[in-house]
């Protein structure tokens, strides 16, 4: 590929936070935003009025630097490709969140990490179910869930005290959220292991490592992307 996974852009911001004393998946203090399961002012995925895929990039930046809410904590403007990203924080809080452009001339993808405001159900109730889950400890007692919406191009995570006991039910938390352009969600389902996602229940009777979707073989994806316009 071109340029980086947006399905690994959640992980790359969280190590950011590892860098922290204490690791936390569950901050108050990430950006107090609930527009994913209020709608306002935009509808995954949309957010703050910036569409992967369609707004241009300058437009993005502008939006974080000008407003008073977000502070930004880290940039690259890469020489070698065209890619661009800025990271950002709500205030005086830790950094949360990220926009990224595959070409530095539009929106790729928008990454939030959001405080514990909404939960899975919200989302469920809004958006109906997700199509492909998958979920990764980072730390004994602290576990994400990505729950994946092709259709909105859309992954959003959901916090679990770990893997092998914990459940996913309505009441679960959401944490983060991935809004990218339709051809970043194409990449994700090429590359990525995912499982079917089959409703509420027991992470450990769905985390088995008999995958659903698998990643194509290098030729194809190879292939793939020489045939993609």
């Amino acid at each position: 590929m071109k340029h980086q996974s947006i399905a690994l852009l959640m992980l790359l911001l969280l190590s950011i936070t590892a860098c922290t004393p204490a690791l936390s998946l569950r901050d108050e203090a990430f950006l107090p935003d609930t527009s994913l399961t209020a709608g306002e002012p935009c509808e995954a995925p949309c957010w703050q009025d910036l569409i992967p895929g369609e707004t241009v990039w300058g437009v993005a930046v502008a939006t974080v630097e000008d407003s008073e809410d977000y502070r930004q904590t880290d940039s690259e403007d890469n020489r070698r490709t065209p890619e661009d990203w800025i990271e950002f924080a709500y205030r005086d809080g830790p950094t949360c969140c990220r926009i990224y452009s595959a070409d530095g001339e539009t929106l790729s993808a928008i990454l939030i990490l959001v405080a514990p405001q909404m939960t899975l159900g919200e989302v469920v109730t809004r958006y109906g179910e997700p199509t492909y889950m998958t979920a990764e400890a980072q730390t004994s007692d602290q576990a994400q869930i990505a729950l994946v919406y092709p259709d909105l191009a859309t992954v959003v995570y959901a916090f679990a005290p770990n893997i092998t006991t914990a459940e996913v039910t309505a009441e679960s938390e959401i944490i983060g959220h991935v809004y990218m352009a339709p051809s970043e969600m194409e990449t994700l389902l090429a590359s990525e292991n995912l499982y079917t996602w089959d409703g509420y229940g027991a992470l450990s009777t769905v985390i088995d490592g008999e995958f659903d979707l698998t990643p194509l073989p290098i030729d194809d994806a190879e292939n793939q992307d020489l045939d993609t316009p």
